[in-house]
């Protein structure tokens, strides 16, 4: 992950009301015994399935979003519970994020689809949610703030023991940090 991370939480639990194009559908999914990591996920879906089952995240809220054309899957969002790597976020927080379309389906309007059944699934008022974006990825910033997230800081880094894959992440707000 970069070091110029933009961090935006959402404000709002009433998003604007999207529709799917026709042929198109979504699916929620959820690691289970029978199907312990998330499809269409790669690498980065088993370790977080890992993380699920050994109780690494503070909730049971791991979640992806899909959206299929007919049965192919072209869009995916992913919803992380807190854990260790961030401190900033509370016990019941969650984080959207790895927010992919597929590019022969972008400019559709699918991730916005996507973000607002995020937003109205899971906000509520024991939580936040957040949404972590490279400060030079426009599209992906507007999508956060067209879907009711307003920036609050940026990340920074954290790593006690040096290199070691145990860094974590906390807010900076006007040159201060919060855990």
């Amino acid at each position: 992950m970069p070091h110029d991370i933009l961090i935006l939480t959402s404000e709002t639990s009433n998003p604007a009301s999207t529709k799917l194009p026709q042929e198109m559908s979504l699916q929620w999914c959820a690691p289970s015994r029978r199907r312990p990591v998330i499809p269409n996920f790669g690498a980065y879906g088993a370790i977080l399935s890992a993380y699920h089952f050994l109780h690494v995240f503070k909730s049971r809220w791991y979640r992806a979003l899909f959206i299929f054309h007919k049965d192919r899957p072209v869009h995916r969002s992913v919803v992380i519970p807190s854990y260790y790597r961030y401190s900033f976020m509370g016990a019941s927080d969650l984080q959207i994020g790895a927010i992919w379309t597929d590019p022969a389906y972008r400019g559709m309007g699918l991730a916005t689809v996507a973000l607002h059944k995020l937003v109205a699934a899971f906000f509520s008022s024991d939580r936040k949610l957040w949404y972590l974006v490279a400060e030079d990825n426009q599209p992906s910033i507007l999508l956060a703030t067209r879907a009711g997230f307003v920036p609050v800081g940026r990340l920074k880094k954290v790593s006690p023991l040096g290199p070691l894959p145990l860094h974590h992440y906390e807010v900076e707000c006007n040159g201060v940090i919060e855990s």
